[in-house]
């Protein structure tokens, strides 16, 4: 066992070169290729029998930069876990925000109605909201049909498919429906800013994450489709604070109030758009 225990700690030293969270990384990989608890292993208490695929795997990890959920093809959000690829965005820790923030929103788990998720990529956002919400039913859109395949693997992982419809659109194209809620984690990076960013993010789908020049292309189509709001329906964004600035002046053109929320680190995450009637 004091092997192991040597083992580990030296897979640990490795991914420190370029993880933020070598720990929890080490955690996941262990956990997801052994089904061993880490914490077990360091104390001795369980055997992990599989250490040459563990090496590989962090190998990659350092020398391609390959995000670890990429590497296992599994990703945590929202106390449930996701099938994901390189054809679609990792599911992301402050993203749980905006599935809260939805939660609160429509009322769940009491009252139901229709939702989109738009640019539903692994479904994370889709799957978490029918798995806390057994009355809603939800429409995910995604440009990409590969992301939508895998949405779909998830739907059904999770035991959600008869609730959670899937069509490949852009946005909201073609759709006719009425929903309680337009929720989406859009594109929003400016795209001067791709080339800047760590080698990870760069492994994920670039139609995912760039959101043209001002951060706001995708945003832009979203707020379009005011009419598929329901009466007293809103659109309920992730977004970064630099664009926060362009969104106001956007909504203020296109006819709606925002309101804001921040993240645990004191930065705006969430804006909800709700369309202005009359004379508000």
């Amino acid at each position: 066992m004091e092997t192991q225990q040597i083992e580990l700690q030296s897979l640990r030293r490795q991914l420190a070169q370029v993880a933020i969270a070598p720990e929890a990384e080490l955690r996941f990989l262990v956990e997801s290729v052994t089904g061993v608890n880490l914490f077990e292993a360091l104390a001795g208490l369980a055997q992990i029998d599989d250490f040459q695929t563990l090496r590989r795997l962090v190998q990659r990890r350092i020398s391609e930069r390959i995000p670890f959920q990429y590497l296992v093809g599994e990703a945590d959000f929202f106390g449930l876990k996701f099938t994901v690829s390189p054809d679609v965005l990792i599911p992301r820790q402050e993203t749980e925000l905006l599935v809260e923030k939805a939660i609160e929103l429509l009322g769940c788990p009491q009252n139901g109605g229709l939702v989109a998720d738009v640019g539903t990529g692994s479904g994370c956002i889709a799957v978490a909201l029918a798995k806390n919400c057994p009355k809603l039913r939800i429409l995910a859109t995604d440009i990409s049909l590969e992301a939508i395949k895998t949405a779909r693997k998830n739907a059904e992982r999770h035991g959600v498919e008869h609730r959670v419809f899937f069509v490949q659109t852009d946005v909201l194209n073609g759709i006719n429906a009425k929903f309680r809620l337009i929720v989406s984690n859009p594109p929003y990076i400016k795209t001067s800013e791709w080339e800047s960013l760590p080698p990870e993010v760069r492994h994920e789908p670039k139609i995912a994450l760039d959101g043209g020049e001002d951060g706001l292309k995708v945003i832009r189509k979203i707020l379009r489709y005011k009419n598929l709001l329901a009466p007293n329906g809103v659109i309920l964004l992730e977004i970064d604070p630099q664009i926060l600035d362009g969104l106001r002046a956007l909504a203020e053109d296109l006819g709606y109030g925002i309101t804001t929320d921040k993240d645990l680190n004191g930065l705006v995450r969430t804006a909800v758009l709700k369309p202005l009637r009359g004379g508000e």
